[in-house]
């Protein structure tokens, strides 16, 4: 590969313009979070960060990476993921290095790698990458496309299922992971993995901007003492932006190859592998090359995910599971034209299609939610059941409203949903009780100090999105002064919370009721803990250079309309 090639690619113009576009809807659709301010300032300040970008690409020795924050997202009911917010000018670098990469790689992925794959026509013109519940789903399909052809081995005479079996019958499934995978990711590795992929020197522009963007520092809040740190992230690759999940696949591009050519009938999603085997033999065999791959790599399988199903019903309600629970027990967002499947071709007890107990009529909403299974369902029916024109029992509803707080708390993994949840109960058509319970319910989780900083920062998300044509939700609770009294209070409180993501929401929650930015520079004096972080002192300085008196986000239209759309109406799982 021509290194000025890929130069030249880069600085294209064209580049920059998808790059952008699909920086801003990553943010505000996919990302878990999004900082409305500085979409804002870069959609006024497009030329100009246009020609910085263009100059950073020109010399990129002289580039100093902008500083990172940290937040956490609940992983267990103890544990938690931490996410990297990267500021949007370096998103935006990201994005055009990756352009250019999956122009030239895509082609030679393996087809058995199903996460991070480039969008179909359909969604290509707003994002570089297929929607991630269009991916997994494929990655479920797969796997019950095997058990389907199974199905048919096991129907056949004895007589001659013994060579069938010997030829295509799987009996086992081998499913595991690699051990904390987007932490240990060696930066070197990955850049002599590109090197020799593109046939490029280590000096070359290209990787210089490449190294540049991997190493920063990060801020945050210590869990320690609450006082404000600032680390040097030098190994890994973040949570938080669904792109890095093609670096990922390019790390892991061998493994594929390798697995391939030794004719295992695997798939993978990042780094959740699946292998169907014929016996016991030959998921030893493939779990020895898959460690092999790994150790060169210096990383390791999951050994206490890394399990082993003999049974073919405990493979069906295992695949099953996983297509409602998704990709390590996150949310789903399910597109219109992406529904959990019930139309699955090999025989199943009804007891084991989990799908379904909340897609049927006969799911009873008030059963009882034993398990984060049960929660899942549970949240899933009152996303998709409940509009406001399908309400039969007000009290019944009201009761479902009332216990999103407890499921946050018990349930902290299905936060995202509960989130969404209260907000829409809250603003969509329903009968006034309910809008009632669930501003209540709102309120409470906002005020509550045991629950999570970035649900409440969520719920602040979709409280101040922009929606086309019509007011944001926060907009709308100044038509009544005491629901709006209220929660100016609890701004303030949120305001002093030591956790950047939810001091910027906070403050944009703020300035959306607000007169001037004088009024926000004076809330950053009054209620943001000192010192102040470098986010938000960013936030001032953009202030200060971009005329935000319109109250307007300026958007992409069609972006905007779509999300806005799927929220009013209900009819997607808008979270």
């Amino acid at each position: 590969m021509n290194e000025k090639y890929l130069y030249k690619r880069l600085k294209q113009k064209v580049i920059f313009e998808k790059a952008f576009v699909y920086a801003i809807y990553d943010r505000i659709k996919n990302d878990p979070f999004c900082n409305f301010f500085e979409i804002k300032f870069y959609r006024d300040q497009k030329e100009n960060l246009y020609n910085e970008i263009y100059s950073i690409i020109e010399e990129p020795d002289k580039f100093q990476h902008s500083v990172c924050f940290s937040y956490y997202l609940p992983k267990e009911n103890l544990c938690f993921r931490r996410y990297i917010y990267t500021p949007f000018k370096e998103l935006v670098l990201r994005y055009m290095l990756i352009i250019v990469m999956v122009e030239l790689t895509e082609c030679g992925l393996s087809e058995r790698c199903f996460s991070a794959r480039v969008a179909s026509p359909d969604n290509g013109d707003k994002c570089l990458l297929e929607p991630y519940s269009n991916l997994w789903n494929k990655f479920v399909d797969w796997q019950e496309k095997i058990l389907s052809s199974q199905e048919k081995v096991d129907d056949i005479e004895a007589s001659q299922k013994e060579n069938i079996v010997k030829q295509k019958g799987y009996q086992i499934l081998v499913n595991t992971d690699i051990s904390s995978f987007y932490d240990t990711v060696s930066h070197d590795y990955l850049i002599q993995l590109i090197i020799n992929e593109f046939d490029i020197t280590e000096d070359c522009n290209f990787i210089k901007l490449l190294k540049k963007l991997l190493q920063f520092r990060v801020t945050g809040y210590s869990f320690i003492d609450g006082k404000l740190f600032i680390s040097n992230f030098l190994q890994g690759l973040i949570i938080g932006n669904s792109i890095e999940a093609y670096l990922a696949n390019l790390y892991l591009k061998d493994l594929d190859e390798a697995l391939e050519n030794s004719g295992a009938e695997f798939g993978r999603y990042v780094d959740d592998i699946k292998v169907f085997v014929r016996d016991i033999t030959d998921a030893t065999h493939y779990i020895q090359i898959i460690q092999e791959f790994l150790f060169t790599k210096g990383l390791n399988l999951n050994t206490a995910k890394t399990k082993i199903f003999y049974k073919k019903e405990k493979m069906i309600e295992y695949i099953q599971k996983s297509r409602i629970l998704g990709y390590a027990n996150e949310e789903i967002e399910e597109e219109k034209k992406v529904q959990i499947k019930t139309n699955v071709k090999f025989p199943i007890d009804k007891k084991m299609d989990e799908s379904d107990k909340y897609l049927g009529n006969d799911y009873n909403i008030d059963s009882e939610i034993s398990n984060e299974e049960d929660a899942v369902i549970w949240a899933e029916y009152l996303n998709k059941k409940l509009s406001p024109k399908h309400i039969k029992d007000l009290n019944l509803t009201i009761k479902q409203i009332k216990k999103l707080r407890d499921i946050i708390r018990k349930f902290p993994k299905l936060c995202k949903r509960c989130a969404w949840l209260t907000v829409k109960f809250c603003f969509f058509e329903y009968h006034n009780s309910i809008q009632k319970s669930a501003y209540e319910e709102m309120i409470g989780i906002l005020e509550d100090n045991e629950i999570n900083s970035w649900v409440k920062a969520r719920i602040l998300h979709h409280l101040i999105s922009p929606k086309r044509g019509s007011l944001s939700y926060i907009k709308r609770l100044k038509v009544n002064p005491y629901q709006m009294e209220r929660m100016s209070l609890v701004l303030e409180k949120l305001a002093s919370y030591p956790a950047i993501e939810l001091q910027i929401n906070t403050l944009y929650a703020i300035y959306e009721t607000l007169e001037s930015k004088r009024e926000i520079t004076d809330v950053v004096k009054r209620f943001i803990p000192k010192p102040i972080s470098l986010p938000i002192i960013d936030i001032i300085s953009q202030l200060t250079e971009t005329d935000f008196s319109d109250h307007k986000l300026p958007v992409f239209e069609d972006l905007i309309s779509e999300i806005s759309e799927e929220a009013e109406f209900g009819e997607e799982n808008y979270y």
